[in-house]
């Protein structure tokens, strides 16, 4: 398993990788950008999240990680091979077969529990 993003880029590195959505559909997630209440440096905060959200940078960001974006402007900007690249952007019927990733609850517990056995290798 890999993240679509981290797939394109190993993938303009080395290409006899492919990326295959599985037939039963993927795990979809969002980013966010938020500010926290109480931040120091809300009007910084502001700046950075305007600049990102520039069509030509949020066009950048695709072409350089691989992950997708729902600016309009920016999908404008990027070619019609980018536009159409399945890893980039999952096609409707992968989306239709997809769930979006949710909050575990306290399950998260037993998740780092499992993950930090595995990176330590015991």
């Amino acid at each position: 398993m890999i993240w679509n993003g981290e797939a394109y880029v190993a993938m303009n590195e080395l290409d006899f990788l492919k990326f295959h959505w599985p037939e039963e559909g993927g795990i979809m997630w969002m980013d966010c950008l938020a500010i926290p209440a109480g931040a120091e440096n809300v009007e910084e905060a502001h700046a950075f999240i305007n600049y990102i959200l520039r069509p030509e940078v949020a066009a950048q960001m695709v072409n350089e990680w691989g992950y997708g974006t729902a600016n309009r402007e920016a999908l404008k900007l990027l070619d019609e091979k980018t536009r159409n690249n399945p890893v980039i952007f999952p096609p409707a019927e992968v989306m239709k077969k997809s769930d979006y990733q949710d909050d575990v609850g306290e399950a998260i517990v037993t998740y780092e529990k499992y993950w930090n056995k595995l990176k330590s290798g015991n």
